[in-house]
Order: C-alpha cells, then structure tokens, then sequence
C-alpha cells in the first residue's frame, strides 16, 4: 500500500492510516477494535489485525485518490492548495469512521471507548453528516471540493431513497417516526435491518434534540 502513487500525498493531507496496534501507540494510530495488544499473542490473531486494517486502509486510500485525483484535473498540487486536500483527508476520514480528534482526545480513548461505544466511530457519523449536510461547511468548502461533497450527498440521498422505496412497493415497513426506535429501519416480519450504517440513530437523535429546541 505504501508504494501506491497517492499513499504519500494521502499522508501529508491527514489521512487516517491506523497501524497494528503493536507497533505504534494504539490510543492514537491503532483501529478501536483492536486496541489491545493482548491479543496479538494468540495464534493469528495479529494476521487477522493487519488483514483487517489493510483492507481499511486500502479503502481509505483508493477514496482520497479519486477527490485528489479531481483536484489535480482542476490543476491542484497540495502545494498551491493544501486546503483542498487537506478537506478530503477529513471527509474520508469521517466517512470510514476515522473522525476527526485533537490528540489529547485520541490520547485518552482507552478511557471514552470504556464509557462511550467505539468514540471516535461515533464521532465520525456526527462528522460525516456535518460534511455532508450544514450550509457552513459548504459555504467554506474549497469550490472543487464543495461540488463533490454535494456530489456525495446527492448519490446518497438518491441511493437511499431508491432502497426505501423499494422495500415500500415489496409491502415491508419503512418507520419515518422519529419516536420509533426503528426510525430508518426496514421491517420484514421480526427481521430489522439498518441500512444506514448506523447514520439513522444519529440523525433520530439530532432531530428529536431539535424538536425540544423548537
């Protein structure tokens, strides 16, 4: 992976790339589920680790190489427009569930991922909708950049509706009740499934947090 043509410029942008946990301060740079390095000792244990992050970092670097890709088509270098760069490290970070934290937070994770599920996962999904959703950011996105996060949201929210649609017109449940714990959920039977990776319990709680404002 290190010798991918963007591997380089994907690290002076910000990307995300964890490392085995035990080669490297595992608070900081390690993925959370394997945070430990109690487990490398058992037999393939540290195989499947670094399978695992490979493959999570191989993502990651094939997602940057295609927003740098249409920087550099606009004649951007990360020397005469870091910021553009540096926007679509974060976005994939967020997006691949990397958010995006001062290191005295990474630091302390052993600690917030006792008390809070995977915290930087969960601080990704606020990130990503953040990105993808709030005027701000796009009013300070670099032009490029603030095109293809709009890009990104559209492609999603048609992907979206095309599945909920569908599982409407087979006859299964699609809950829009920001008081059903299913919100976003699609229901056959006692079977749930949440296609959303997640993204619905967060916008659930985002939009309940702002009914009580409102």
């Amino acid at each position: 992976l290190e010798h991918h043509p963007y591997y380089d410029l994907a690290r002076r942008s910000g990307l995300d790339l964890p490392e085995l946990a035990g080669s490297t301060d595992p608070r900081v740079h390690a993925e959370e589920s394997f945070q430990s390095t109690y487990a490398e000792k058992l037999p393939h244990v540290r195989l499947s680790e670094q399978a695992f992050i490979l493959g999570m970092n191989t993502a990651r670097v094939h997602a940057f190489e295609r927003y740098a890709r249409l920087g550099e088509a606009n004649g951007y270098t990360f020397e005469s427009n870091p910021k553009f760069f540096t926007e679509a490290a974060e976005f994939v970070n967020a997006a691949t569930g990397r958010g995006n934290m001062p290191e005295a937070i990474k630091r302390a994770s052993a600690l917030t991922n006792t008390l809070f599920y995977s915290t930087r996962l969960n601080i990704s999904r606020v990130q990503l909708l953040n990105n993808l959703l709030n005027p701000v950011k796009y009013r300070n996105y670099d032009p490029v950049f603030r095109k293809a996060a709009a890009g990104e949201l559209i492609r999603f929210a048609a992907g979206m509706g095309i599945i909920y649609a569908t599982a409407k017109a087979l006859g299964l449940d699609v809950s829009a009740d920001i008081d059903d714990p299913d919100f976003g959920k699609v229901r056959w039977g006692n079977q749930h499934y949440v296609i959303t990776g997640g993204e619905a319990a967060t916008v659930r709680f985002l939009l309940r947090e702002l009914r009580g404002v409102y």
